[in-house]
């Protein structure tokens, strides 16, 4: 048997020399691919350039044509069927056609080192974490093990104190008892002898001498019956009282876990590779990416100096007021989109017209849609329910309910709670919750018959409560504790005096505190985004996300206004709703399927709850 040398891609057969040569000078063969077989053996991977390509949807045609509108590789059957509308299909073989001097085959090289000098960082960043998750697991156990040894070492302390304690009072009463003991015993020693003197005085002595002794026998009585009356008196019952502390008998009670364990994470890193910005500027990159503008970003001034609202005019002026706010901001955004396609420079181009920041901010008057009256009863919060429904918890006195409305406004359920709600959030269309701060639980709802599903023990007295995406906040005391599946952790927030909150699926939380007219966003980590406050926002009562969380609406109970920012901290928009009732707005929410938000407004008769259409705007998710 002959050894075969060469390997032919296109015959799809092993050759021997002789074969090999022949192959090589037939005019029909010479133009086969041929290959070592050694150096196939050597690099398995070459086998692929050894067999034909068939197409993937007709396994028995080759591969010949190329669409350039789908870049697709595609056979005959194909150009016939799946791309007879196109226009740009081509041979394989003129495609190829100069290929190796296109430069494509520099852009594809770089792109793989690229790829791999990035998964071989994150390789070794996945490493470095495991260790590191591992050293912190570790750590974690040494550091309970330890507080396990420090609280036994305590309770032994306080052991031996406390038999120390035992021991000093009991010497020191026994002392004092066995000494009454001993001073009773010389007593009752001498009453023993007086009887056996009266006895032998009876006995053996004369009548003379019995009566002396007994005139001296009831002297001494006298003074027995005074030592054993005043003893009496004085005489306390001593008994051993022993009870635990508060701390000690609720230990088990309080101290229900040691240490709140939870799982942070962080976005991973930006790694630049060397090949980074080599591959960007490639040919190929080039002429597939769209042309972009960049201009450089300006920041405004947002403060409210240059023109102040007056929210006290009537609604007609407000409304041209708003009219020709909006005009000069289409204008604005006009201006802005020609000088941009033209590249012009947006810093100097801002400085010839000389806006105002008023000037860039339109003012909204929100269409009322429905009012639902709620008498006697303060709304402590309210949520919408998926079909427009909204959800209401109230106090009064003694007084605790939870009310759903239809979408028109009339009661669906009303349901009496235990105790006095602090807040209430919508965590799916099949779920929501409210928290009972007196009870410090928080109950989960069932809202297909809005009962009772399940309780939730929470240390602290839980208020405030906000949820998304299987992510909820709760304002316990002065902290805010975010929940994440199982895990719990609080988030670091300056100030303890949150009026009201609200969570991002971005990672964000937004909230106002009492002490100042700003509104905060903080990253769940507590790291600081920004802080707004602007001059027509005072007391913010409400705070909501916008659909897409794109945007944030904070509502002013003072100013009596809704403020929409972006979520960078600037003003958008100043939303007016009614500014004729007695008190502003003390909560807001909104509605991301119908467009509509609610407010309750606080008069001396009752709380009106005012639902609103949001108005219309390009810039509005």
């Amino acid at each position: 048997m002959i050894k075969a040398e060469s390997w032919c891609s296109e015959c799809q057969e092993a050759l021997c020399q002789t074969c090999s040569k022949y192959h090589k000078t037939n005019k029909a063969l010479k133009n086969h691919r041929m290959f070592n077989v050694k150096d196939l053996e050597d690099e398995p991977t070459l086998v692929r350039f050894t067999e034909d390509e068939y197409c993937v949807q007709h396994r028995d045609k080759r591969i010949e044509m190329f669409c350039k509108h789908h870049e697709a590789l595609c056979c005959i059957i194909c150009v016939t069927t799946s791309h007879k509308q196109c226009t740009s299909v081509f041979p394989v073989e003129d495609m190829a056609e100069g290929i190796r001097n296109s430069g494509e085959i520099a852009y594809i090289t770089n792109q793989l080192k690229q790829a791999n000098c990035e998964i071989t960082q994150i390789v070794k960043d996945r490493q470095k974490n495991i260790s590191d998750f591992t050293q912190q697991h570790h750590r974690i156990e040494n550091d309970i093990a330890k507080f396990r040894q420090e609280v036994n070492q305590h309770i032994d302390e306080l052991e031996q104190r406390c038999k120390k304690s035992v021991d000093v009072i009991y010497k020191e009463n026994l002392s004092d008892m066995n000494e009454q003991v001993e001073h009773l015993q010389y007593r009752e020693k001498a009453i023993s002898n007086c009887q056996k003197v009266l006895q032998t005085c009876v006995k053996y002595g004369s009548d003379y001498k019995l009566f002396l002794e007994m005139v001296k026998l009831k002297q001494q009585i006298r003074e027995h019956d005074d030592h054993i009356h005043k003893q009496k008196v004085a005489m306390k019952r001593i008994e051993f009282r022993f009870a635990l502390t508060s701390p000690a008998t609720n230990f088990k009670h309080y101290l229900t876990t040691l240490a709140d364990v939870s799982v942070t994470t962080t976005p991973y890193p930006n790694i630049e590779t060397p090949y980074t910005s080599f591959v960007t500027s490639t040919p190929l990159a080039s002429r597939r990416s769209s042309p972009v503008t960049s201009f450089r970003s300006v920041d405004l001034d947002l403060s409210p100096c240059s023109r102040r609202i007056d929210f006290n005019a009537s609604s007609s002026s407000r409304k041209m007021d708003a009219s020709s706010t909006s005009k000069t901001m289409d204008l604005n955004e006009s201006y802005l989109e020609q000088n941009v396609s033209k590249g012009s420079s947006l810093e100097s181009d801002f400085l010839q017209l000389s806006l105002s920041t008023s000037d860039l901010i339109g003012v909204k008057e929100a269409d009322l849609s429905k009012t639902i009256y709620v008498n006697k009863l303060k709304v402590i919060d309210a949520a919408f329910l998926p079909e427009g429904r909204i959800m209401l918890i109230t106090s009064h006195e003694n007084n605790s309910r939870l009310f759903v409305y239809s979408s028109k406004g009339t009661i669906e359920k009303e349901i009496r709670l235990q105790s006095k709600p602090g807040g209430i959030a919508v965590l799916s269309k099949l779920e929501s919750a409210l928290t009972l701060p007196e009870e410090q639980i928080i109950q989960f709802i069932d809202n297909t018959d809005f009962s009772m599903a399940k309780d939730m023990k929470i240390r602290g007295h839980c208020h405030q409560i906000r949820s998304v995406d299987n992510k909820m906040v709760v304002v316990c005391d002065s902290e805010v504790k975010l929940f994440n599946g199982t895990s719990v952790r609080t988030i670091p927030i300056s100030g303890s005096d949150i009026l009201c909150l609200c969570l991002s699926a971005k990672d964000r939380l937004y909230y106002t505190a009492e002490s100042d007219s700003s509104l905060h966003c903080v990253s769940t980590m507590g790291r600081e985004v920004f802080k707004y406050c602007h001059g027509d926002l005072v007391c913010p009562y409400g705070v909501a996300l916008g659909r897409g969380d794109r945007v944030v609406y904070v509502a002013g109970y003072k100013s009596q206004n809704i403020h929409q920012i972006t979520t960078e901290g600037h003003l958008l928009t100043l939303i007016v709703t009614r500014g004729d009732v007695m008190s502003g707005p003390q909560l807001l929410a909104i509605d991301h399927d119908s467009g509509e938000f609610l407010q309750v407004w606080e008069q001396m008769y009752g709380n009106f709850i005012y639902v609103y259409d949001m108005p219309k705007d390009n810039i509005t998710p």
